[in-house]
């Protein structure tokens, strides 16, 4: 049994005999992003521009985020759920505690067909194994998987399919309260759900492997971030302003 604070930090067991005695940490905490890794254009992945003065509310063509400003910004827009886009590098190591969040505009209210997994931000671990994942199920419940082996995966998964428009993700793998915690909000509603995690030995990503945004997706990304360490709400908030409106990549 576990107990929690307020936070939702999780005890460290420290004795245990007759009584069992606890103590409360908290994660690993994450510097805000300094910069954004490039993502190369690929065929059926391509930057485009999203209106972000007089855009339709909730479309997809208009603007997620209302603190944008006038004119235009840049979203990666993926129309073939077999193509995406991927840096050159990774951003974070996935063995260790990290945080991941964008903005998502799926085109349909479900997967396409023959999909039961839309990946979004994925970092690699290895060729054709992935280290972390934040993503959608069949039914566009978002979900975060971090993988303990190249075959077994562990989740947390917000329940309640998602529509066609912008909804902003966040999601955090805190490996010191052994938590894996993910937020949506969407239209002025915010929900968290956080699960624990079996063991702390997951999967580590090195500097080689690439971010890949997009695979069994269709649909718009907006803002894509990875970052090592556990954000805070407030973190979470102060990293959009960091993503410039001309920037194309993953802000790491």
């Amino acid at each position: 049994m576990w107990s929690f604070d307020y936070a939702g930090n999780v005890n460290n067991q420290t004795a245990s005999h007759t009584a069992a005695t606890y103590q409360y940490t908290v994660g690993h905490p994450a510097a805000l992003p300094t910069g954004v890794v490039a993502v190369p254009n690929t065929t059926g992945a391509t930057w485009t521009d999203i209106r972000t003065l007089n855009g339709p509310a909730g479309s997809c063509q208009g603007a997620p985020d209302p603190n944008i400003g006038n004119g235009t910004a840049k979203a990666l827009e993926i129309t073939d759920a077999t193509k995406h886009a991927e840096t050159a590098t990774s951003a974070v190591d996935t063995a260790q505690s990290f945080s991941v969040s964008g903005w998502f505009c799926p085109v349909s209210s479900s997967a396409p067909p023959g999909i039961s997994l839309q990946a979004l931000i994925t970092q690699m671990a290895g060729t054709n194994s992935p280290g972390a994942a934040l993503q959608l199920d069949g039914f566009n419940n978002p979900e975060l998987d971090t993988w303990i082996t190249s075959t077994t995966s562990e989740q947390v998964k917000l329940t309640g399919s998602l529509g066609t428009s912008w909804y902003f993700l966040s999601a955090v793998y805190d490996k010191n309260n052994q938590q894996l915690r993910i937020t949506k909000t969407q239209n002025g509603t915010t929900g968290t759900w956080t699960t624990a995690t079996t063991t702390t030995n997951h999967l580590a990503s090195t500097g080689v492997q690439p971010v890949k945004l997009g695979g069994g997706f269709i649909g718009r990304i907006f803002k894509p971030m990875m970052v090592q360490g556990v954000l805070t709400a407030d973190q979470f908030i102060n990293a959009q302003n960091i993503y410039q409106s001309t920037d194309t990549g993953v802000l790491r």
